[in-house]
Parts: C-alpha cells; sequence; structure tokens
C-alpha cells in the first residue's frame, strides 16, 4: 500500500499479473484502520500465528461465523464473490463503462485487445471507484 499515492499493489492475482488498485478516500481510511489493528505487521490482514498474511479461506470462514448476526439483522445469506458481483453491477448502473468496470474487477481484455492496448486506466479505475465510493456513502446516510 502507497498511502501517499493512493493506491494499492496486489503483486499476484488470479490472473497472475500485478495490479494497481486506486484507493478512494473511504477506501483509504478503512485500510488505515486496518493497519493500526495489524499493530505493526508487514500485512494490512495478518495471519494471528504466523507472520505471514490471512489466508483467503480465513475471510470466507469469518463470514460463515457471523452469518447468524447478519440473518438476525436481516441480511440475506451471501458470499464474498457476492460482494464483487454487487460492486460490478453498481459500476455499470452508476454509468461506468463496461470495459473500466471489467478492469476494476481485474478482468482483463482478451485476445487483440489485449496485445495492443496495455495502458492500466489507473486514472478511469479510480474515477469509477470515486463513484462506487460515493454511492456507498449515500446509502449509509439513508441507515
Amino acid at each position: 500500500m502507497d498511502f501517499s499515492k493512493k493506491v494499492w499493489l496486489l503483486p499476484q492475482t488470479k490472473t497472475d499479473q500485478p495490479m494497481l488498485i486506486p484507493l478512494t478516500d473511504l477506501a483509504a481510511q478503512a485500510f488505515e484502520g486496518l493497519r493500526a489493528l495489524a499493530h505493526g505487521s508487514a500485512w494490512v490482514l495478518p495471519a494471528k500465528k504466523t507472520a505471514s498474511h490471512l489466508k483467503p479461506a480465513a475471510l470466507g470462514a469469518s463470514l460463515q461465523y457471523a452469518r447468524g448476526r447478519f440473518r438476525d439483522a436481516g441480511v440475506a445469506p451471501f458470499t464474498l464473490h457476492d460482494l464483487r458481483r454487487t460492486c460490478r453491477t453498481g459500476l455499470g448502473r452508476l454509468g461506468v463503462a463496461r470495459d473500466i468496470a471489467e478492469l476494476v474487477i481485474n478482468h482483463r481484455p482478451r485476445g487483440i485487445v489485449a496485445t495492443y492496448d496495455i495502458h492500466a486506466y489507473l486514472d478511469e479505475k479510480r474515477a469509477a471507484l470515486e463513484r462506487w465510493s460515493a454511492h456507498l456513502m449515500s446509502l449509509a446516510t439513508k441507515i
């Protein structure tokens, strides 16, 4: 994480490519809070018993653990992948161009487009995520 540039570099993703993710103010604040909870770890989400990061499966297990509280609050069951789908659908509803929304969720173009267009679209992804962040904040103020 580079908080001064408001970007997060994921060195490896499901596409086996690094991904540079622009951070909105809302996301940066959330990660700053997580960093404070990490007590000096190099990882934003450190593992409890090792000097490594939290394994992705642990996030799913945490969601399972909280499922009863979500149910009691009237929240329908969901998976972590549903959050990704919600974001992608929301970007479409907010008028974000399809190709940019796909890049936000790390869906890479294929074929000739992938060969000739190697631009990172960081500014465009940042603008899309700023719209999503504003939308989330508008929902939070309605609660």
